[in-house]
């Protein structure tokens, strides 16, 4: 749990410093480019993530990673910090909620869309209307194709399920007869 907690604070102050989606992008994408690095090499992995390396030593690998790669100020910032508070081992965590963070400081909801076929754009754009009225918010789509699903959709926010497939109707209209003859 603390170390979801810490992953949380890490990556939000992150987004809220973030301009705009193409900076959001570059560092995502950047952070994950270092994550990669690092799971190629156990030894300098352990080293950055523990006290193994001083952290004059674990700079001067961050400074030349940067000069090898030429990340953005920002993410090298950010892995400055990380190094400094030694929290390099909360960097996969930060980097699977970094998006969840992003959306949320952008007061974005995000659900994912579940199936049977590629929605048409149209499609698509009313559904999200919809879902903007009610939420009174923005909202993005992370899209999953369920070939099984005769017809409708599916919707997921966390923990959350909407089921507006044939399937999940004809569920409800079972269970809502089930129970009127208990009655």
């Amino acid at each position: 749990m603390k170390k979801v907690s810490l992953a949380k604070k890490y990556t939000k102050a992150l987004a809220e410093s973030i301009k705009n989606d193409e900076e959001y992008k570059k560092i995502r994408a950047e952070l994950e480019q270092f994550l990669d690095f690092l799971s190629s090499d156990q030894k300098l992995q352990a080293g950055l993530e523990t006290m193994l390396f001083g952290f004059t030593q674990k700079l001067e690998i961050l400074s030349i990673y940067r000069s090898e790669t030429g990340i953005s100020e920002k993410t090298f910032n950010f892995l400055r910090i990380l190094i400094e508070n030694n929290r390099m081992s909360y960097l996969e965590s930060m980097v699977e909620i970094f998006e969840d963070q992003w959306f949320e400081s952008r007061d974005i909801e995000k659900f994912v869309l579940i199936s049977a076929v590629e929605l048409d754009q149209d499609q698509e754009n009313r559904l999200k209307e919809r879902l903007k009225k009610v939420l009174n918010k923005d909202v993005v789509f992370e899209k999953e194709i369920d070939s099984s699903l005769l017809a409708g959709i599916k919707l997921m926010k966390g923990s959350i399920y909407y089921d507006f497939s044939i399937e999940g109707n004809l569920k409800k209209l079972r269970e809502s007869l089930v129970s009127d003859e208990m009655i």
